[in-house]
């Protein structure tokens, strides 16, 4: 049994399977995910998904923290540069809650973890089907 995601990337559709957890894995990332979903409702987390995205792929390629922080921080200065329209940092609603680069702080890291490595790791094939 697996989870079946279908989206669009453009023009294209795309298909990704991810492998169920673990029972004993379950209501560990229920807790942490309904903690996030809480600490959310209080305040605004920098979850920037293509961003925490990134930066989850960095960490599971290998790179320390450190590392994956400084690239994420770079990708956000590139798009600010770049200006290009639909990026997450040239929306106006991420650039006015968080400054960053400075928001990829200690608790970017941890809370991007907490939502992507498990998703990462559940990829059964970390390239999507592109269906017509």
């Amino acid at each position: 049994m697996s989870t079946l995601c279908i989206g669009r990337d453009g023009e294209q559709a795309e298909v990704r399977r991810f492998r169920p957890l673990a029972r004993e894995d379950c209501d560990k990332r229920l807790r942490e995910l309904t903690g996030l979903y809480r600490k959310g409702i209080r305040q605004p987390l920098f979850l920037a998904p293509e961003l925490c995205r990134g930066f989850a792929e960095t960490l599971a390629a290998g790179a320390d923290e450190a590392a994956a922080l400084a690239k994420a921080a770079a990708a956000w200065q590139y798009e600010l540069q770049e200006a290009r329209p639909g990026t997450e940092a040239a929306d106006r609603y991420w650039t006015r809650l968080f400054a960053a680069p400075e928001a990829l702080d200690k608790t970017f890291a941890a809370n991007a973890r907490k939502v992507w490595l498990p998703l990462l790791d559940a990829l059964e094939d970390p390239e999507p089907e592109e269906q017509p």
